[in-house]
């Protein structure tokens, strides 16, 4: 029996709210169109990222529209 195909989510993190519409933009060509965007909220719940990304992170998840076979998963999370 194959898997059944998956739904595809993201969690985008950045210190810069803008670039979250600019990753929607790039990951659409291949993801499709988003059908799910969370808020905006303050990711504050761990330091691990501060010393790569420094401070005042902010969060957001997304879903896509389009569903994907779980065979596409690797080479995707690449592209992302």
């Amino acid at each position: 029996m194959s898997p059944k195909p998956a739904k595809l989510m993201v969690g985008l993190l950045s210190a810069d709210p803008a670039l979250f519409d600019a990753a929607e933009q790039a990951l659409r060509p291949d993801c499709g169109p988003v059908d799910f965007r969370s808020e905006v909220f303050r990711w504050d719940m761990t330091r691990y990222y501060e010393r790569e990304m420094g401070t005042r992170l902010l969060r957001q998840f997304m879903s896509f529209e389009r569903l994907i076979s779980p065979a596409a998963l690797a080479d995707l999370k690449q592209h992302t």
